[in-house]
């Protein structure tokens, strides 16, 4: 997919809201709208779409066949449970579709800050397409720094429990071989604990105040160096011995983050059951394998 195939997209989208006069405005955020970051040839483009009447786009799909060669389509609920399409076009061009209500007496502007994404909208966006009516409004957000995330004791040790449970899961199914169950314990739950313990040491202790993104997008370049060094060594293998391995790196790497962090708010770590979980869990491994 190139540019010129993607501004072929929009033209087409705003071409089409000039006939809708339920439509007032279409946004553009993610990569494709905002000022730093810009957009490479894989990047979605992301939409909101400020209708005075939402429901005609979610009932079906058909409005979304008149910007291009649609390949497929699906409707999403997202955040509180807004209505989002997300469609394929020909060559492979992604485009989500955020379906937003904006009644005649808010402005576009009021619109926007009520939606629950400001950590995606603080970053910059574009406006595609405005009504004749909404023509005179600038549309535009203040400039919002993403709050540092400054966790309490109580939130601090509920993640580091958490993550321990999450691994005991991990090794039972691992020695059970339940390969799928095991696979997905530590792909998706151990790794977002991970990420949080990543995150909060970045803000607290490696760059204060740092912006951390979301999702661990741009990680390189706001973590710790030591965790993205680390980061290879916590791909899982197949074997017991790998899987050993991995588990033992991934803790490695939690407990040098939770431990400066620890530090740095004045909690302590680890407690003797943590300890001895962390203990437990390396000892009943190394025996399966």
């Amino acid at each position: 997919m190139t540019i010129d195939q993607n501004l072929n997209l929009e033209t087409a989208i705003a071409g089409w809201c000039k006939q809708r006069p339920d439509i007032r405005a279409v946004i553009v955020i993610g990569s494709r709208g905002r000022r730093d970051q810009s957009a490479d040839q894989y990047s979605d483009l992301d939409l909101i779409l400020f209708s005075s009447s939402v429901d005609r786009y979610v009932l079906k799909a058909d409005w979304l066949e008149q910007f291009g060669k649609l390949w497929i389509a699906t409707l999403n609920r997202i955040g509180p449970g807004d209505p989002e399409w997300m469609a394929f076009y020909a060559p492979g061009i992604k485009t989500d579709f955020l379906l937003v209500s904006a009644t005649s007496d808010q402005s576009i502007t009021s619109a926007l800050e009520s939606l629950p994404y400001q950590q995606v909208l603080s970053r910059g966006f574009r406006v595609l397409y405005q009504s004749a009516a909404d023509s005179g409004e600038r549309v535009d957000l203040p400039v919002r720094k993403v709050p540092v995330s400054v966790p309490t004791e109580e939130i601090f040790y509920r993640e580091l429990n958490a993550m321990l449970f999450t691994a005991a899961r991990f090794v039972k199914f691992s020695l059970r071989g339940d390969t799928w169950r095991s696979r997905y314990t530590y792909e998706a739950e151990l790794k977002s604990h991970l990420l949080k313990f990543i995150e909060w040491h970045a803000q607290l202790v490696g760059k204060p105040g740092a912006d951390t993104w979301y999702e661990g997008r741009n990680i390189s370049s706001w973590a710790d160096q030591r965790a993205i060094a680390a980061l290879p060594r916590l791909t899982l293998g197949q074997e017991p011995s790998q899987r050993q391995e991995t588990l033992e790196a991934y803790l490695e790497l939690v407990e040098m983050l939770a431990a400066e962090t620890a530090s740095w708010l004045g909690y302590i770590y680890p407690t003797g059951g943590q300890s001895a979980m962390i203990a437990w869990l390396l000892a009943i491994l190394r025996q399966g394998s």
